[in-house]
Protein backbone atom coordinates (compact mmCIF):
# COMPACT_ATOMS: atom_id res chain seq x y z
CA UNK A 1 0.00 0.00 0.00
CA UNK A 2 1.30 3.32 -0.98
CA UNK A 3 1.20 6.64 1.65
CA UNK A 4 0.20 9.89 0.60
CA UNK A 5 3.74 10.93 1.64
CA UNK A 6 5.43 8.49 -0.70
CA UNK A 7 3.45 9.72 -3.42
CA UNK A 8 4.57 13.14 -2.64
CA UNK A 9 8.16 11.84 -2.46
CA UNK A 10 7.70 10.34 -5.49
CA UNK A 11 6.46 13.65 -6.93
CA UNK A 12 9.25 15.24 -6.00
CA UNK A 13 11.75 13.19 -7.31
CA UNK A 14 10.27 12.73 -10.60
CA UNK A 15 10.14 16.58 -10.46
CA UNK A 16 14.13 16.39 -9.88
CA UNK A 17 14.35 14.02 -12.82
CA UNK A 18 12.77 15.81 -15.30
CA UNK A 19 14.81 18.93 -14.39
CA UNK A 20 18.19 16.79 -14.79
CA UNK A 21 16.98 15.70 -18.44
CA UNK A 22 16.65 19.13 -19.39
CA UNK A 23 20.17 20.22 -18.14
CA UNK A 24 22.90 18.98 -20.87
CA UNK A 25 25.84 19.43 -17.97
CA UNK A 26 23.90 17.05 -15.71
CA UNK A 27 22.85 14.47 -18.00
CA UNK A 28 25.46 14.78 -21.17
CA UNK A 29 24.29 12.55 -24.23
CA UNK A 30 20.79 12.74 -23.59
CA UNK A 31 19.12 13.48 -27.27
CA UNK A 32 17.53 16.81 -27.77
CA UNK A 33 14.45 14.96 -28.08
CA UNK A 34 14.14 13.83 -24.93
CA UNK A 35 14.99 17.07 -22.96
CA UNK A 36 12.39 18.42 -25.24
CA UNK A 37 10.06 15.99 -24.00
CA UNK A 38 11.28 16.56 -20.38
CA UNK A 39 10.81 20.06 -20.76
CA UNK A 40 7.24 19.81 -21.73
CA UNK A 41 5.97 17.90 -19.30
CA UNK A 42 7.49 20.18 -17.18
CA UNK A 43 5.68 23.18 -18.05
CA UNK A 44 2.51 22.18 -16.43
CA UNK A 45 4.03 19.52 -13.81
CA UNK A 46 2.89 20.51 -10.21
CA UNK A 47 5.05 23.46 -8.25
CA UNK A 48 6.73 22.91 -4.95
CA UNK A 49 4.20 25.51 -4.20
CA UNK A 50 1.06 22.89 -5.71
CA UNK A 51 2.45 20.46 -3.88
CA UNK A 52 2.75 22.57 -0.38
CA UNK A 53 -0.54 23.81 -0.83
CA UNK A 54 -1.82 20.52 -1.32
CA UNK A 55 -0.23 19.22 1.75
CA UNK A 56 -1.54 22.38 3.69
CA UNK A 57 -5.18 22.50 2.57
CA UNK A 58 -5.00 25.76 1.03
CA UNK A 59 -6.13 24.18 -1.90
CA UNK A 60 -7.93 20.95 -2.54
CA UNK A 61 -5.69 18.18 -3.88
CA UNK A 62 -8.48 17.66 -6.49
CA UNK A 63 -7.98 20.82 -8.27
CA UNK A 64 -4.30 20.30 -7.99
CA UNK A 65 -4.40 16.86 -9.53
CA UNK A 66 -7.58 16.95 -11.74
CA UNK A 67 -7.73 15.67 -14.90
CA UNK A 68 -8.60 17.89 -17.91
CA UNK A 69 -11.60 15.71 -18.91
CA UNK A 70 -12.78 13.08 -17.10
CA UNK A 71 -12.13 9.83 -17.78
CA UNK A 72 -15.50 8.15 -18.68
CA UNK A 73 -16.77 4.53 -16.72
CA UNK A 74 -18.12 1.88 -18.47
CA UNK A 75 -21.03 0.98 -16.36
CA UNK A 76 -22.10 -2.51 -16.83
CA UNK A 77 -25.29 -3.11 -16.98
CA UNK A 78 -26.81 -5.92 -14.14
CA UNK A 79 -27.40 -9.01 -16.14
CA UNK A 80 -31.43 -9.95 -16.32
CA UNK A 81 -33.21 -13.07 -15.44
CA UNK A 82 -34.90 -14.37 -18.82
CA UNK A 83 -38.68 -14.08 -17.95
CA UNK A 84 -40.09 -17.27 -19.50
Amino acid sequence: MTLPRERFRAIAKTRNLLKALCDAKRTPGVPKPLRDEAAACLKHFPTPLDMDEAIHGLRLAAQVFAAVEPIPRKLRRPERENDE
